[in-house]
């Protein structure tokens, strides 16, 4: 018997080379970022200025398309793994070897039964122990989550600031700041600094320093979160889950 396992393996692969081919792109694209401060009135105060920190530029379409390579590699590479088990255990065109993605753990139990109809019983309780929904385990849920997500914007490019250490804001007249931090705006690709009296009689001096890094898009729980260490972990979770599903089969004398 061919190895059964093979399909998930490749799927794995590619995800991995995919990653390490974003990583490489996203350095080279975050570098190009470059941005610009600007002032412009208050939406509700005509006497109040906000000054603003906004980039130039959005980020090249291939960044999201290789993303969204590596975690579809991700989710496929699971899916395979249960059809690899499911002929392993003597059923030669499995039509219910999925990966039991569930809404909540309400659903799962019946998931399980359903999605993972041909796969070995005997694999079910390690499978429970995935917790693969909402509540449960929530880093693998996020997978499915962000597979299912619009590729198009799944990776977005997202401001960052600083003061400079050992310096503080200082100033006269009427000031005021985010609270407690600058929050971007991945619509606008900004993020509101401070705000002054227009009239001229406020003052403002800060160091401010900016940085950019990517990040998801508006995807469930990984929302606005760096992008390249949430994907780290996704291969290395997949890695592990395969690994330890072909380790449950060999002892279960599902495969030699």
């Amino acid at each position: 018997m061919s190895d059964p396992f093979a399909s998930s393996r490749l799927k794995l692969s590619r995800a991995k080379k995919d990653l390490a081919k974003l990583k490489r792109q996203a350095v080279i694209a975050v570098g190009k970022q470059t941005y610009e401060m600007l002032a412009e009135a208050h939406p509700d105060k005509p006497d109040l200025v906000v000054y603003k920190m906004r980039l130039a530029k959005d980020l090249p379409d291939t960044i999201s398309e290789i993303a969204g390579h590596v975690v579809d590699n991700l989710r496929s590479a699971l899916d395979h793994v249960m059809y690899g088990v499911a002929v392993a255990s003597g059923c030669a065109k499995p039509l219910n070897a999925y990966f039991p993605f569930s809404k909540d753990a309400s659903t799962f139990e019946s998931n399980l039964k359903g999605r993972c109809a041909d796969v070995p019983r005997e694999i079910w309780p390690l499978l429970r122990t995935y917790k693969p929904y909402k509540g449960g385990e929530n880093l693998l849920f996020a997978l499915n989550e962000v597979c299912t997500a619009n590729k198009h914007k799944l990776i977005i490019p997202v401001g960052s600031v600083t003061i400079a250490a050992g310096v503080s804001a200082a100033g006269i007249g009427f000031m005021s700041m985010p609270y407690p931090r600058p929050v971007w705006n991945s619509v606008k690709n900004e993020m509101e600094l401070f705000t002054l009296h227009r009239s001229g009689t406020s003052q403002f001096k800060c160091n401010f320093q900016f940085g950019v890094y990517i990040a998801f898009g508006e995807v469930g729980i990984t929302s606005g979160k760096s992008a390249i260490p949430i994907l780290d972990e996704f291969v290395s979770m997949v890695e592990t889950i395969l690994r330890e599903i072909e380790a449950e089969s060999k002892r279960l004398g599902i495969i030699n």
